[in-house]
């Protein structure tokens, strides 16, 4: 079962099938963590010591980001990508 928490009503967190989340801020921020215990921790304590995967500011763009699609076109997302030092990001994310 894929995990869904509100925080707040502005507030969530979402599990992927592939056992990543990302966390929802008002609709304009999103971060995607390794787990979702991970980003729950992050939602609820502000734990500095969580390690981001990605970061968007677009839903378009984590879309884009979770689907593997434009990729190599978008240099935010492969920005996102070299810092992350994940290779194998577009086989982890699918």
């Amino acid at each position: 079962m894929i995990k869904e928490k509100y925080i707040t009503p502005s507030r969530s967190i979402h599990e992927l099938p592939n056992g990543m989340a990302y966390y929802n801020h008002e609709g304009t921020h999103y971060r995607v963590f390794n787990s979702y215990n991970d980003a729950l921790d992050f939602a609820t304590i502000g734990s500095k010591n969580i390690k981001v995967f990605a970061d968007f500011e677009s839903e378009e763009k984590l879309d884009r980001f979770l689907t593997g699609k434009s990729i190599v076109d978008d240099e935010e997302i492969k920005s996102t990508i070299e810092k992350t030092g994940d290779n194998k990001l577009k086989r982890k994310i699918r």
